[in-house]
């Protein structure tokens, strides 16, 4: 076969412009090709980083300088009963370790050594302040150790064991004694211990009942409010009153001035509102935050004996109910002690009684029932022989 001749090759010469968009072009690629590494590489620095934490928090990869752990083989018994007996307490461990490793710390309250202050206190019985005749019998049995003697110069219902100088009480059924407030201090004090003056501020039903101003009242057409019907139902003395603010100092002004520098506040409570009625009262008396309003109610009273040493009387049954207003009110308040009674029903409860306040130390009122011989702090209701009952 007749191959074909070759020709001569021929070379033509680039010019001048066709080298220099040569080289344009080779630059360009070099440039682009540096940009593109220094680009992934910047991203590959900044991800890597969070991504290798991630890898060792999850013990994929281990931290610099961590020595691996190994893990000693876990030897199981072949026997079945054995094999059942050790998986369960396999899974009851792994179930301990998954809850400690899963349940966060729970938050303790700092343990604070509420003392008490120290006090032996005897309660002597209203009868014993309608004279000084009853009042001398009552102190002449006092205890050796007596250290304080209440005096229940307010009591429930509203009604005043001494003689008041406020005349638009005076005008009413409220008083049912007509001993001086500075002979009752005298007579008691002389004996070597400290009057305490002890005032029901709230579970008053005589004073609403002359001046309707402190008492609750309906919202629709401003009657008053009673506990029962008829002539069963009473008023209640509302911390919400101004009147009832302006009362409470009124007395709390002349006990100072008869020379009172102790005071015991109970009676902080409200009313059982029935459900038929709660829509027609204040929205604030059924409100969860209208413990306020015994708050105000004792920095009232505190404020006529701004030097006065308060304590607050709390009913040991009410705690135990859960009825909590005058618990929450009295932890905002700067008080001695809270006294809480304790009786028959309530005595299998003490140790539950003693700690209702992380604030405020607690001492045990003994109401018909004997005091433990471990009680250093107490007070005590006094039963005077030949006494009629108090109201």
């Amino acid at each position: 076969m007749k191959l074909k001749p070759k020709g001569r090759r021929i070379y033509r010469q680039r010019t001048r412009f066709e080298r220099l968009r040569t080289f344009r072009s080779n630059t360009g690629a070099v440039i682009t090709t540096l940009l593109l590494v220094g680009v992934l590489g910047f991203v590959g620095y900044s991800a890597g980083g969070p991504v290798l934490r991630f890898l060792q928090e999850r013990d994929i990869l281990r931290k610099p300088g961590e020595a691996k752990e190994t893990t000693p083989p876990v030897q199981m018994e072949t026997t079945g009963e054995q094999n059942g007996a050790s998986e369960e307490t396999v899974q009851e461990a792994m179930l301990t370790e998954t809850d400690l490793m899963t349940t966060e710390p729970m938050e303790t309250m700092p343990s604070v050594a509420l003392e008490a202050p120290e006090l032996r206190g005897y309660v002597i019985p209203v009868t014993s302040l309608t004279n000084e005749t009853a009042l001398q019998a009552a102190l002449d049995v006092l205890p050796a150790d007596a250290t304080h003697v209440f005096l229940p110069l307010k009591t429930e219902g509203g009604y005043l064991y001494y003689a008041t100088m406020l005349e638009d009480v005076n005008r009413s059924s409220t008083v049912r004694a007509v001993m001086p407030l500075e002979d009752i201090y005298e007579i008691v004090s002389d004996r070597g211990v400290e009057p305490v003056a002890v005032v029901n501020a709230l579970e008053d039903n005589v004073y609403p009942a002359e001046y309707s101003l402190a008492a609750y009242r309906l919202t629709g057409n401003d009657a008053v409010w009673k506990d029962a019907a008829g002539d069963n139902g009473k008023e209640w003395l509302s911390p919400f009153s101004d009147l009832t603010h302006d009362y409470l100092s009124e007395l709390m002004t002349e006990m100072v001035q008869a020379g009172f520098t102790s005071f015991e506040i109970e009676g902080l409570r409200f009313p059982t509102f029935p459900e038929s009625v709660k829509t027609q009262l204040d929205p604030a008396c059924t409100a969860p935050d209208r413990y306020t309003a015994l708050v105000n109610v004792i920095e009232t009273m505190q404020a006529a004996a701004p030097d006065g040493v308060f304590y607050i009387g709390i009913d040991g049954m009410d705690a135990l109910r859960n009825q909590a207003d005058v618990l929450t009110a009295s932890d905002q308040v700067e008080t001695a002690s809270l006294l809480v009674t304790v009786n028959r029903a309530t005595q299998e409860n003490t140790d539950l009684l003693r700690s209702l306040s992380l604030v405020h130390p607690t001492i045990l009122v003994w109401d018909g029932i004997g005091v433990p011989l471990e009680e250093s702090s107490f007070v005590q209701y006094m039963i005077m022989e030949d006494t009629p009952d108090a109201e």
